[in-house]
Order: structure tokens, then C-alpha cells, then sequence
């Protein structure tokens, strides 16, 4: 499962808390991969038991301690060694590919709203797709330069 190697890539970057985690999910990660905050909290826990991540309790005023999770060198290991491994290809299984295929039998006069919109989807993924790469490039960016005022 690759849940926790996104959950390490985000902490690659930076420390961060569940709740960063899960908005990076509901934004940037979320265009490709989708986890709930139980999902994110569940996988921490995981992580922190087995050593590849630590958690810093920052206290707050009027409020529970902010945990702040930061990858340790196993977790880096695991996450290098992860990113090596072959990938895994999907089951496909695409509606639109089999409407497709049915077009051969099936009056298709109606099929072209939907393709239209399919047509449209796309673009718009496509553009989520970009403004993610401007974004992980920027999170990368900072990244450095964070790290470099650390030193």
C-alpha cells in the first residue's frame, strides 16, 4: 500500500501535523490519491511505531499539544527503497472506454454530450495537474531554503 510512502514524501519536505497532512490530501495529493484524516492519523500511528517517523508534542495555549511529525533516516531508507521497487499495475476499469467499445452497437447520436464532457473533465484535470506541479515545485523550493536556514 502506498499510503504511508505519501505520507513520508510530504514529511520529506517538511515537519508537518496530521491536519497539514490531511489538507495536502485534500488539495495537492488528493488529484491522485485519496485518504481520509482517520486514514492519515491511523497511518501515522503505523509510521511512529515503527520507528520512520518521531512526534514532538508542542504545547498550545487553550488547546490539546500540536503534534509535529518529522521523518527519521529509517523512514527515508523505506521510503528510497519503496520508490525502487517496480510499479504495480491497476486493474482498469474505465466506464468511458467501455461506452466506447458499445458505441459500436448502440446509436451513439446521444454519446456525444458525453464525450464532450469527458472532453472537458480532462482539460480540467490536465490543468489541476499543472498548478499541482507548480506547487510541488514551490513546496520543494521552499523546502531547501528552509533546510539551509535550519543549518
Amino acid at each position: 500500500m502506498s499510503l504511508p510512502y505519501v505520507i513520508l514524501t510530504v514529511l520529506s519536505t517538511r515537519d508537518a501535523t496530521g491536519y497539514d497532512i490531511t489538507k495536502e490530501f485534500s488539495y495537492s495529493i488528493g488529484y491522485f490519491w485519496k485518504a481520509s484524516h482517520q486514514q492519515v492519523y491511523r497511518e501515522l500511528n503505523k509510521l511512529a511505531a515503527n520507528d520512520m517517523v518521531t512526534c514532538e508534542l508542542q504545547p498550545q495555549s487553550g488547546k490539546p499539544d500540536k503534534k509535529i511529525y518529522s521523518i527519521t533516516d529509517k523512514g527515508r531508507e523505506a521510503l528510497a527503497s519503496w520508490f525502487d521497487q517496480p510499479i504495480a499495475h491497476p486493474a482498469v476499469r474505465d466506464e468511458f472506454a467501455a461506452k466506447l467499445y458499445a458505441c459500436e452497437v448502440q446509436p451513439s447520436e446521444g454519446f456525444s454530450d458525453q464525450l464532450q464532457l469527458a472532453l472537458s473533465d480532462s482539460r480540467n484535470w490536465c490543468s489541476s495537474i499543472k498548478r499541482l506541479r507548480t506547487h510541488t515545485t514551490l513546496m520543494y523550493v521552499y523546502s531547501i531554503k528552509e533546510r539551509r536556514s535550519n543549518a
